[in-house]
């Protein structure tokens, strides 16, 4: 019979303490938010968007860890920049956003992202900010569903 390496156990030792979060474990999260110093708001944990959540138990069955995924949704504009006049597209995409808005509103979306390329113009950043866009104080980063992430030693 193959040894777990001792990585491999305390991963088969974690895995045994994560389970899913449920309402009680509310107070214990606040408790974990703020003592992290996080600069946000504690989320409305209750929200259906929040569609995968866990908790990582010591042996008291006390919450020392969780971590959740929130839906939301990424923007995307496909716009011929050489139809029209710049005000008449302007008018279409003023449409074209509302119309997106409402959609993400009744599938119940809190919130939609958009992210620009680092050479954008100020004069498209300022019209979205007129929107009600803001830009985030976070940098963004993202990683495939793919792959295992476990270290191997």
């Amino acid at each position: 019979m193959a040894r777990l390496s001792s990585l491999s156990r305390k991963r088969a030792q974690t895995l045994e303490l994560i389970r899913p979060l449920n309402p009680r474990d509310a107070e214990r999260l606040r408790y974990l938010h703020a003592k992290m110093g996080m600069p946000y708001e504690f989320p409305d944990m209750s929200d259906r968007n929040f569609v995968v959540t866990c908790g990582l138990e010591d042996s008291e069955h006390q919450i020392q860890a969780a971590a959740a995924i929130r839906t939301t949704a990424e923007a995307y504009l496909f716009l011929n920049p050489e139809w029209g006049a710049p005000a008449d597209r302007w008018i279409n995409v003023l449409a074209l956003h509302e119309s997106i808005r409402v959609g993400a509103k009744i599938l119940g979306l809190s919130d939609v992202h958009a992210f620009l390329p680092p050479n954008m113009s100020n004069g498209f950043k300022r019209r979205l900010e007129g929107l009600g866009w803001v830009r985030e104080p976070y940098e963004p980063w993202v990683r495939s569903t793919n792959g295992d992430t476990w270290p191997e030693a």
